[in-house]
């Protein structure tokens, strides 16, 4: 029977990895490999802000720029399989839409995988709602299987956060470049 797509990605890893100068760091297990992203993922700094509900947040996209390239040293896949999804008309004509995805980390090497799933949910007055749903269950899957850190504690912050006005861009540029340098 014709190869897989997994297996047609791990042989193209295989033969990359055999073919480059640099070698990739030796984590034997998917576990480990999972373990030493952990270890290598650098702090994520909240710049988006929401203006209805008064909070900062941080974007999908600077998830997915810290770890993917840790996936890749490492030899790690992710894939997503979106088990349930339903919108649900709630105030305002807006609507929540809530899914459920199963993430799988895949090890190109090894060919072991594990999966876990994580909810999401967002709201929308058009459209939007289920990828908003969608891109939280992602933030939500990466930050908390890599142990992101996103520099502030949201528990001990709830009443300071209240009583913050919108951050000044220049403001939030410098708190952003201190808080990469101690990082590093």
């Amino acid at each position: 029977s014709p190869p897989t797509h997994l297996e047609l990605i791990a042989k193209n890893y295989k033969m990359t990895k055999q073919t480059k100068a640099k070698k990739t760091p030796r984590a034997k297990s998917l576990l480990a490999k999972i373990q030493a992203v952990q270890q290598e993922v650098k702090t994520i700094i909240k710049l988006g802000y929401n203006d209805y509900h008064k909070y900062k947040y941080a974007f999908e996209k600077d998830y997915i720029a810290e770890i993917k390239p840790l996936l890749g040293k490492y030899g790690l896949l992710i894939t997503s399989d979106v088990k349930e999804y339903r919108t649900e008309p709630i105030k305002d004509g807006s609507f929540m839409g809530y899914v459920f995805v199963n993430f799988t980390i895949t090890d190109l090497a090894s060919g072991k995988s594990l999966t876990v799933g994580f909810p999401g949910q967002g709201e929308d007055k058009g459209d939007k709602s289920l990828p908003k749903a969608l891109t939280m269950a992602t933030k939500y899957f990466l930050a908390k299987t890599f142990l992101v850190e996103t520099g502030d504690d949201n528990e001990s912050n709830k009443e300071k956060s209240k009583k913050e006005a919108k951050p000044d861009p220049a403001v939030a540029f410098e708190q952003a470049k201190k808080m990469i340098s101690t990082t590093k």
